[in-house]
């Protein structure tokens, strides 16, 4: 499975993944990545790769992030199992990621990890989630890592009333009320930038940022309690 993205999700073969389909739908790569409306797949297009086998023409600091985790974890196991040469091959992968990650999806101009078009090289934008993923996974270089702790601390940027919306708040599709990826925050994806700020050192942050979190949405239980008994 681990390997399929190579197979399938690699257009141009640089070792950066990208998500796609195999129906060649925009829409149906949208459902691949998990976050269905988000802006940075609102210019997407798809490139055939093969018999039902099609990417967006963008990598995702996200999707290599999370590879990078698989190929270090999958090297652990292989360890523990004895499979010296796979074990090898997978921590090759995993810094081959890493680099790729640091250097070619990480936008100077935004300081924030960002999705690049293959075709131009220019990078996405209309930053989300994937902006600060690749810290949580530890691959930001200690620059990268200050200067995305500095947007999640910006209320200009991530720190909204309830920190980490999907969508930062500088852009004009940002409708944190009905945006679904475009606004809105989800926790799973909060939790990555909490954590993210404290594997690169910026504990205080994320300490005040995540008891936020939690104090402002203390709706969400009341709502529930709500409903259930409607």
């Amino acid at each position: 499975y681990h390997r399929w993205w190579w197979q399938a999700r690699d257009h141009d073969h640089d070792g950066l993944a990208e998500y796609g389909s195999t129906d060649g739908s925009l829409a149906a790569a949208r459902w691949e990545s998990g976050m269905d409306n988000a802006e940075r797949f609102a210019g997407a297009t798809m490139l055939e790769n093969g018999a039902g086998q099609w990417s967006m023409d963008q990598a995702s600091a996200d999707l290599n992030a999370y590879l990078y985790v698989d190929a270090i974890l999958l090297a652990r196991f292989a360890t523990q199992l004895g499979q010296r040469r796979d074990a090898l091959a997978l921590k090759s992968e995993a810094d081959h990621l890493a680099k790729g990650v640091r250097a070619r999806l990480f936008d100077p101009a935004s300081g924030l990890f960002s999705d690049r078009r293959m075709l131009d090289q220019h990078f996405v934008g209309h930053s989300g989630p994937e902006a600060w993923i690749p810290m949580w996974a530890g691959i930001a270089t200690p620059a990268q890592g200050r200067s995305v702790a500095r947007h999640l601390a910006d209320p200009n940027t991530f720190d909204t009333p309830v920190p980490f919306p999907s969508l930062i708040r500088s852009d004009p599709a940002f409708d944190p009320e009905r945006g679904y990826w475009r606004g809105p925050v989800w926790i799973d994806q909060a939790y990555f930038a909490v954590e993210g700020l404290q594997r690169t050192g910026y504990r205080g942050l994320a300490r005040t940022s995540r008891d936020r979190l939690l104090r402002q949405a203390a709706g969400i239980d009341r709502k529930s309690t709500r409903l259930n008994s409607s």
